[in-house]
C-alpha cells in the first residue's frame, strides 16, 4: 500500500503540520506501520512512531485500524506542539475552527520543498528512518531538487 500524506494549517514559526503514514510493511513475522509527524519548518518537531504487530494480529485486524492508530498518534503529537505554541489556536481547533488534517497527494511534499518550507533536516530524517522503499525513493528525489532561494520581480 502506498504511503498516505495528511496536512493541516500553517503555524507561524513552525510551518505546515504534516503526517506521513507508510505501511503496513511486512518483515518476517511482523507487520510495521510508520508515522512521520512534523511541522515542515521546524526540525525539532519531527517524530517517528513505528507500530509493529505480529502478522497474525494484522491479518485479524486488517490494514485500516493499524493505519488509523498510527495516524491518530501523529495527530496527537502535532496537537501537543500546537497547544504549546498557541493556546488560543489550539482552543479554536477544539471548538472546530480550523487546523483539521486533510488528505494530500505526493505533490504536497514537493511544493513544500520547492517553496523552501520543508526543512532539509526533516527530509534527511525521513530518508534515514523509513523502511518504506517507495517513500524513501520519493523523498530522496525531492531532497536532490533545487529550492527557491530568491524571487525577482519582472
Amino acid at each position: 500500500m502506498p504511503y498516505l500524506i495528511r496536512g493541516a494549517d500553517f503555524l507561524p514559526r513552525r510551518g505546515y503540520a504534516t503526517i506521513i503514514v507508510a505501511g503496513p510493511i511486512s518483515r518476517g513475522r511482523a507487520t510495521t506501520v510508520e508515522c512521520h509527524s512534523f511541522y515542515s519548518g521546524k526540525a525539532d518537531t519531527y517524530e517517528l512512531f513505528a507500530h509493529s504487530y505480529t502478522s497474525v494480529a494484522s491479518e485479524e485486524l486488517g490494514d485500516e485500524p493499524l493505519i488509523d492508530a498510527a495516524t491518530k498518534l501523529g495527530e496527537e503529537r502535532l496537537y501537543s506542539v500546537l497547544r504549546e505554541a498557541s493556546a488560543i489556536q489550539y482552543e479554536a481547533m477544539l471548538l472546530g475552527f480550523g487546523f483539521a488534517f486533510h488528505a494530500k497527494d505526493k505533490s504536497y511534499l514537493l511544493r513544500l520543498h520547492c517553496q523552501n518550507l520543508l526543512s532539509a533536516e526533516i527530509e534527511e530524517r525521513i530518508i534515514q528512518n523509513t523502511q518504506d522503499a517507495e517513500l524513501k525513493s520519493f523523498m530522496d528525489t525531492v531532497n536532490k531538487l533545487g529550492r527557491v532561494t530568491s524571487v525577482k520581480r519582472i
